[in-house]
């Protein structure tokens, strides 16, 4: 009954004392995560208001914190009514680009559009989550993979909390 098992295995772990680090692994495995941005909106479905708890209102925190950022980021330095300081918020804007391209080039096999099109996915992606709460209240729960789970059952039975995982003092 947990619809974030992997998040919540991690943090089972971590409160057991594991250790944990990351490893970039592009030459020893390969795996497709989202094929399709359907497929993408279909996982995504599943695990976007689990993430939050199933409470609206941390749900409605990230959406607002999320997009505070993204226009404080994109949108408010080019409102500046100053040119110089347009001008360097844009060549700040685009070295930061350039150089999130250049690390997850190779990492990851990023191209250049898809680090362009970044600030775009991150201002839908609360649309995409208030869409998958909406979808699991009107339906009273999530389907995955053909399986029905209640959300009053998911609820009860969750042990991946969010503010546990962001908060939490262990290393």
């Amino acid at each position: 009954m947990e619809a974030v098992d992997d998040t919540g295995l991690a943090v089972m772990m971590r409160k057991a004392g594991a250790r944990m680090g990351a490893l970039a692994g592009k030459d020893e495995i390969s795996l497709e995560w989202y094929p399709s941005l359907p497929s993408y909106l279909r996982g995504v479905e599943k695990n976007a208001f689990a993430l939050c708890q199933y409470n609206w209102g941390i749900l409605l925190s990230l959406c607002v914190t999320n997009w505070w950022f993204f226009f404080g980021f994109t949108w408010a330095p080019w409102h500046c009514t100053v040119a110089w300081i347009q001008w360097f918020n844009g060549l700040g804007l685009a070295s930061y680009y350039l150089a999130i391209y250049l690390q997850m080039k190779n990492l990851m096999q990023v191209r250049l559009y898809q680090v362009l099109l970044f600030p775009v996915a991150i201002a839908l992606l609360p649309l995409i989550f208030l869409r998958a709460a909406a979808l699991a209240v009107l339906r009273g729960g999530i389907d995955w993979r053909g399986t029905f789970y209640p959300l009053e059952e998911l609820k009860q039975n969750q042990k991946m909390k969010l503010l546990s995982l962001v908060f939490s003092n262990q290393d």
